[in-house]
């Protein structure tokens, strides 16, 4: 039997007003998603271009100083764009989930190591990915920010029923209500509530956080 979502009785907020919030944070999220594609990445892909061309015609040094500028400028354009989609409230609709987490483990991968549980291409349906995308995304900031962790495990089992999201870290941890990320707790348990769902946050008896979002099989 599935525990009920999160709730801090010291901060209530309605529902209503938890709904709204979550509307303008998705919708600021695509906005910056949709400037970051539309103007960074192409920047940055007008400035490979460029980089590449110089190399062709330059001379002595200048074709290798310039292929190098060519390579930095297409690393950094291949991550504004993985950041642009994992910024999009969609980032991880239907078979994007896959992607969207692993593209969020790779963002981090030069301070955390990232257990992948059962992170399939298996299809969810498009609003349950999103929420649990967002869910995954929210307790690895917490886990980095406030638990410097160094090793984060993300698990899935989607074939179960209630289905099961998972990520536990190995940092040290916090004191849910008093780190600051109350509405950050508070979203994590809107969207699972959004997808007739159960959260839960706790420590872990040998150190870092828990996180269980525990939701019903498709239909």
């Amino acid at each position: 039997m599935m525990e009920s979502p999160l709730r801090d009785p010291a901060t209530p907020v309605p529902s209503e007003l938890t709904r709204d919030i979550l509307r303008a944070i998705d919708e600021e999220r695509e906005r910056l998603a949709r400037e970051i594609h539309d103007n960074l990445a192409q920047d940055l892909f007008a400035l490979r271009l460029l980089a590449e061309s110089i190399a062709r015609s330059a001379d002595g040094d200048r074709p290798v100083l310039a292929q190098r500028l060519a390579d930095l400028a297409g690393r950094v354009e291949q991550t504004a764009r993985d950041l642009a989609h994992s910024y999009s409230p969609r980032a991880g609709s239907g078979g994007n989930f896959l992607h969207a987490v692993r593209t969020l483990a790779k963002r981090h991968e030069d301070r955390v190591t990232f257990d992948l549980t059962g992170i399939s291409d298996t299809l969810l349906e498009v609003d349950t990915a999103s929420h649990l995308f967002h869910i995954v995304q929210e307790a690895v900031t917490n886990a980095i920010r406030h638990g410097s962790a160094s090793r984060i495990r993300v698990a899935l089992q989607a074939g179960s029923s209630p289905r099961v999201l998972e990520i536990e870290d190995n940092g040290s941890g916090f004191e849910p209500g008093q780190t600051g990320e109350g509405l950050g707790l508070r979203t994590m348990a809107y969207r699972a509530s959004q997808i007739g769902g159960s959260f839960q946050v706790k420590r872990n008896p040998g150190g870092g956080m828990r996180v269980l979002c525990e939701f019903p099989p498709e239909g």
